[in-house]
């Protein structure tokens, strides 16, 4: 990827985190779980259930979610696990509580986010080198290059 193109792609992530709300977020996941809250729970009420909070992330998240490579999931990142969450039950989840799990599911991908905006910390200081080091070909290299693995 050239630097314009990353340079717009991390712009288009980092617009996207501003946008975020997570009330709006926390509200929708609670009626797409609504199901869940009664009842008995079959292995297919929490495959639906699971893809419907897939879509609606995709849907209501942008660019942060879906173009950095770091969606909920993200076990080591984010705390957080599809296979060991509600949704599989294996091993079995410490609490089938739907408010419970929108909290994990929203705790997750606040420290995503936080760790994006950290990186766009990172990424905002390289690009300030880069534009210091214009007269300096080692310089704007070396700078150029941290900026490349920043993004």
């Amino acid at each position: 990827m050239n630097n314009n193109a990353s340079a717009f792609t991390w712009r288009r992530i980092r617009d996207s985190l501003d946008a975020y709300s997570p009330q709006s977020l926390a509200s929708r996941l609670r009626e797409a779980l609504a199901p869940l809250r009664t009842g008995s729970i079959h292995a297919s009420r929490l495959k639906q259930a699971k893809n419907a909070v897939q879509d609606l992330l995709q849907a209501e998240l942008g660019a942060w979610y879906i173009e950095s490579g770091l969606p909920l999931g993200n076990e080591v990142l984010g705390g957080y696990c599809w296979c060991h969450s509600f949704f599989n039950q294996n091993p079995p989840h410490r609490t089938m509580d739907v408010d419970e799990n929108i909290q994990l599911m929203m705790d997750a991908l606040e420290r995503i986010r936080s760790f994006l905006y950290a990186l766009d910390g990172v990424y905002q200081a390289s690009r300030r080198q880069l534009d210091a080091a214009a007269g300096d070909r080692a310089l704007r290299d070396a700078a150029a290059r941290v900026a490349e693995v920043a993004v």
